[in-house]
């Protein structure tokens, strides 16, 4: 079970139209996860068994974990490029 971290400035909005999509990416793509939605200031409290971290705005984070920007899911304009660096960092 790969665990996601999925984080906007607020915890709510941005992230959970991200959420949503990363979902469906998911069930597509049969994998098994665990997503945890949050603000970017929460992040942290969250890093224990993390697999990735997607935000909707660009962070320099500094972790071990990886980042992906999630803005495309918002726009609908770079999405695939996008989806396929989730698939390859949770097939690791």
């Amino acid at each position: 079970m790969k665990k996601i971290i999925i984080a906007c400035a607020g915890g709510i909005a941005t992230s959970s139209i991200i959420v949503n999509e990363v979902e469906k990416l998911l069930k597509q793509e049969n994998i098994e996860s665990k997503i945890v939605q949050c603000t970017v200031y929460e992040i942290k409290n969250h890093l224990d068994g993390a697999d990735l971290i997607i935000t909707s705005t660009p962070m320099e984070l500094g972790l071990d974990v990886p980042c992906v920007l999630g803005t495309t899911f918002l726009t609908g304009f770079g999405v695939d490029p996008i989806k396929a660096q989730i698939k390859e960092i949770l097939s690791k």
